[in-house]
C-alpha cells in the first residue's frame, strides 16, 4: 500500500457477504436526502452462467475515493479536494455544474442534479466520521459486507477474507490509481463482477491538468503582470484634451 494511504481511512467491501438488500443505498439516501431517483450508493446484481446453473452476486457501486482522482484533476474550480482522512470531497457550494467530474470518472460515479445545476457524490460521510461514527452505509449493513477503518487494517482484513476462500490475489483497488480508499475483496477476476480491470485517469484529463490549465493560468498571470508594469512605467491612462477652436 502506498505511503500516502498509510494513515488514511476507507471502506472494505466483501462481495460474497452482500445479499443485495440495498440497506446501504437507502441509508445513504436518508442521510443526505438525495433527489428522487438519485442514489449515491448503488447495488447492482451481476449474473453468470445459464439456467439451471446460475451464479448471482451483488456489487456495490459508489465513489472509490482514489488517490489519483480523475474528478479532482478535472474540476476547473477546485470544488473537489482531498480531506485529511483520504476522502475525495466535493463541495457543492463551489461546484459550477460543468460536469467535468461526471465524464472523467472511470467508475461513472459522480451524478448531476439538473434541478440544482450541481454535481454530487459520496463524501465518505464526513460529518459522521468526524464524530467517530461509521459512514451511514457501513453502519446499516446487516451482513457485515461493509467495514470502515484504517486502510492498513482493512487491507489485513481483506487478505484474511481472501485467504479463507483459498484465493491469492490483491484486493480490488490496491494496484490502480495509486490506490483507492474503497477496497473490494473478490475471489474471481474483476470482469466477473462487472468491474473495470484497470481503470485509469482519462488522457484528456491529464492533458488538461498538466498542460492546458497551467498555460491558461500563466497567461492570465502574464496579462495581470503586464498591466501592472504598464501602470508603473507609463502611468494611468490620461484622457486627451481637445481644444475647441472658435471661427471668430
Amino acid at each position: 500500500m502506498q505511503d500516502d494511504l498509510k494513515d488514511s481511512y476507507g471502506i472494505l467491501f466483501d462481495v460474497e457477504r452482500c445479499v443485495g438488500c440495498n440497506a446501504c443505498a437507502m441509508a445513504c439516501k436518508a442521510e443526505f436526502g438525495w433527489p428522487e431517483g438519485h442514489f449515491i450508493v448503488r447495488v447492482e446484481p451481476v449474473e453468470h452462467g445459464a439456467f439451471p446453473v446460475v451464479e448471482k452476486n451483488f456489487v456495490r457501486n459508489a465513489c472509490m475515493h482514489c488517490s489519483d482522482a480523475a474528478c479532482m484533476m478535472a474540476c476547473p474550480v477546485s470544488a473537489i479536494s482531498r480531506r485529511p482522512n483520504g476522502a475525495v470531497f466535493l463541495d457543492e457550494k463551489l461546484c459550477i455544474g460543468c460536469q467535468y467530474c461526471v465524464i472523467s470518472c472511470p467508475f461513472n460515479v459522480p451524478q448531476f442534479n439538473r434541478r440544482l445545476g450541481k454535481s454530487y457524490k459520496c463524501n465518505l460521510c464526513e460529518h459522521r466520521t468526524a464524530e467517530g461514527k461509521e459512514p451511514a452505509c457501513v453502519a446499516t449493513c446487516i451482513t457485515g459486507a461493509l467495514r470502515y477503518g484504517k486502510i492498513d487494517d482493512l487491507k489485513a482484513q481483506g487478505g484474511e477474507i481472501l485467504a479463507s476462500t483459498g484465493v491469492e490475489r490483491k484486493l480490488y483497488g490496491e494496484s490502480f490509481l495509486k490506490g483507492t480508499h474503497v477496497l473490494y475483496a473478490i475471489k474471481d477476476e474483476p470482469e466477473h463482477y462487472g468491474l473495470n480491470r484497470d481503470p485509469k485517469v482519462p488522457l484528456s484529463v491529464i492533458v488538461w491538468k498538466q498542460f492546458i490549465q497551467p498555460i491558461g493560468t500563466y497567461g492570465i498571470f502574464g496579462a495581470i503582470m503586464a498591466a501592472i508594469a504598464h501602470y508603473l512605467i507609463i502611468g494611468p491612462k490620461k484622457e486627451k484634451k481637445y481644444e475647441v477652436k472658435s471661427d471668430e
